[in-house]
């Protein structure tokens, strides 16, 4: 395990490390130790603004971040403090917009919970309370975090925004386009040349974007909420810069939009999933499911850095698909152990042909598969209508 030292930042009132860590199984942790003074006011969100401005940095030098220390902040609904500050609502947006979560869910000093840890971690970590060191009146904190050895990387999109699309000019792409060239002797690459024309006409004509996304996104995320925290950032820069009221006024004012997108978003995204349930098709499972998005209970499951054999790893979904794959095709396939000794492994079992019949043709109908597809126990028939 190696340790780098990357930052330090302190004030009269805050003191602030930044340290790398590389751990055994490659994993790189951007460590966040931090104090902000008790006798700090409860308006003041020096801390959390600054970290709002450092974390993405942070994060172009690992592969997690950890943010631990004490807070000193205080926030009834989330924390379940005794009161409710500025700093610790900042505390709680900061969670929020950067997708941290935070593991201590107990008191730390009195009734109050004022020694946090925020971390991007997939899986959730274990926290210990002890007695507090010497005469200090806050608990000391102990936590294990599940690191794997590689972490999911940043996945890219076409967002297609339709209602701005030029219909009329993109159905007279299509009517004009020689079809005929699109077909080959190939079915594989009939369908690509027939996607790649499609895709041409919706680049001409149907505005979009490039939406860069993690797992641990929310799922209402849009890309109105990137660009709302993008312009805050800048805001709040140009205010560090000038020092000036207005500028921070500005600031503060691409705060409150910000937030504003993230409550749409929520919003919509909300509205989407009772639309969804309010479907009188919805099987059982996929009720239930949409129910536990809609409590906010359903996240994304990681699949840790798979290894097949020593010195092989499969890290991306594709090669893990493919190491799955080849794992379960190799319990459906006859080895050298699975024949006598005195046999050869080439030798088959031998299955006597009992008639002269072959079955060329195999053909299913939609309405036979739907059919089929109704008659299992939590029905299915939506698939189709989806799809």
């Amino acid at each position: 395990m190696a340790f780098q030292h990357l930052d330090r930042f302190s004030t009269e009132h805050l003191e602030v490390i930044w340290i790398s860590v590389s751990t055994a199984s490659r994993s790189k942790i951007v460590i966040c130790a931090l104090y902000r003074s008790g006798s700090t006011a409860g308006t003041d969100t020096e801390l959390i603004e600054y970290l709002d401005t450092h974390l993405d940095k942070a994060r172009s030098h690992g592969d997690y971040v950890i943010l631990a220390g004490d807070f000193n902040v205080h926030n009834a609904a989330w924390l379940g403090s005794t009161k409710t500050t500025s700093a610790g609502e900042a505390a709680e947006e900061l969670c929020y917009v950067h997708g941290l979560e935070q593991h201590v869910n107990i008191p730390t000093c009195g009734d109050n919970t004022l020694d946090l840890v925020m971390s991007d971690f997939s899986e959730p970590a274990q926290v210990k309370c002890h007695a507090p060191l010497g005469s200090s009146d806050h608990a000391v904190l102990t936590m294990d975090f599940p690191i794997s050895a590689f972490r999911e990387p940043k996945t890219t999109r076409t967002v297609w925004r339709y209602n701005q699309a030029d219909w009329n000019r993109l159905c007279h792409f299509f009517l004009a386009y020689d079809w005929s060239t699109a077909f080959t002797t190939s079915a594989d690459e009939s369908c690509a040349n027939i996607t790649e024309v499609i895709l041409q006409g919706m680049s001409r004509f149907i505005p979009s974007r490039q939406l860069t996304s993690r797992p641990t996104d929310p799922a209402w995320w849009t890309p109105e909420c990137t660009d709302a925290i993008k312009a805050k950032e800048r805001a709040w820069a140009t205010a560090r810069w000038q020092k000036s009221t207005a500028a921070r006024q500005t600031a503060s004012a691409a705060t409150l939009r910000c937030n504003d997108f993230f409550q749409h978003a929520k919003v919509a995204r909300l509205a989407t999933l009772c639309t969804k349930l309010s479907k009188a098709s919805l099987s059982d499972r996929s009720w239930w499911s949409t129910i536990k998005q809609a409590g906010g209970s359903s996240r994304n499951t990681f699949i840790p850095t798979l290894t097949p054999q020593p010195g092989l790893e499969c890290v991306s979904n594709a090669e893990k698909a493919e190491c799955f794959g080849q794992y379960f095709a190799s319990k459906c396939s006859l080895g050298a152990d699975d024949f006598p000794a005195n046999q050869p492994a080439a030798d088959f079992p031998h299955v006597a042909q009992r008639t002269a019949e072959k079955l060329s043709t195999v053909r299913f109908r939609p309405a036979t598969v739907k059919r089929e597809l109704q008659r299992l126990q939590h029905g299915y028939a939506d698939i189709l209508e989806d799809s």
